[in-house]
């Protein structure tokens, strides 16, 4: 999510710096702000270009996750005991090597022998692999079985609306926030705070004639701020 980590700064990315191309999208800011306002410390890991210089001796997808390996691996030269969760595309968080493909999670098991790592995959449900399990669809459920790549799934709850989960309370989603839908206005965003500072991306974005309802949830430990804008995108 986050752009590649200078050499020169902290490891540590300061909150009211969050940024990155993932990030411009709703959810995935809404994760990156969760995570920091429960006092996670965050981390960019990502390969710098530096494949390129070398793409004729090491394939460039070998050699970005052996970088991203390295970049995480040095959490643990300021904190030893350090407990990590790391969100990563699939391929990168696989347990083996496929089609001599080392993942970055085969590379960072190398350099940290000694250290536990669970790779947890992320799925939609499939009705000809769970039909004979008794799971509630109504919300995220945690299926373990490792098949070799993974150490178990995420099936994600099915939705017949893109981002309905805003719309139903939940022990994640628990901040009841009321939309004006009485004020004249195009869009609606809700923008985190962090440090006292606005975060550029929102954590909700919407236009008024596809709201499906006045009322939206975030988690109640992400401050904010609701801001409507014209057709212009300006601020009302």
């Amino acid at each position: 999510a986050f752009p590649p980590p200078n050499e020169n700064e902290n490891l540590i990315t300061k909150n009211e710096n969050i940024s990155g191309y993932y990030v411009a999208e709703p959810t995935y800011s809404l994760m990156i702000n969760y995570a920091a306002s429960l006092g996670f410390k965050l981390v960019a890991y990502e390969e710098a270009d530096q494949c390129k210089e070398i793409k004729e001796m090491i394939p460039s997808a070998i050699c970005r996750d052996s970088i991203q390996a390295l970049n995480i691996a040095k959490i643990y030269e300021l904190d030893k005991n350090a407990k990590i969760v790391l969100f990563g595309e699939n391929a990168h968080i696989e347990k083996k090597t496929r089609h001599d493909w080392k993942f970055m999670r085969v590379a960072l098991q190398e350099l940290k022998k000694k250290k536990k790592m669970f790779s947890i995959g992320q799925t939609k449900y499939i009705r000809t692999n769970l039909d004979s399990i008794d799971i509630n669809l109504e919300i995220p459920v945690y299926y373990d079985e490792d098949d070799g790549q993974f150490d178990g799934q995420i099936i994600s709850p099915h939705y017949k609306k893109y981002y309905e989960w805003y719309y139903k309370k939940s022990e994640l989603m628990n901040n009841k926030i009321l939309i004006d839908t009485s004020k004249d206005f195009f869009s609606v965003e809700i923008i985190p705070i962090q440090n006292n500072q606005e975060i550029y991306y929102p954590i909700f974005r919407c236009r008024k004639e596809n709201l499906q309802s006045n009322i939206i949830y975030i988690p109640d430990s992400i401050n904010f701020v609701i801001i409507y804008k014209n057709k212009e995108n300006k601020r009302l």
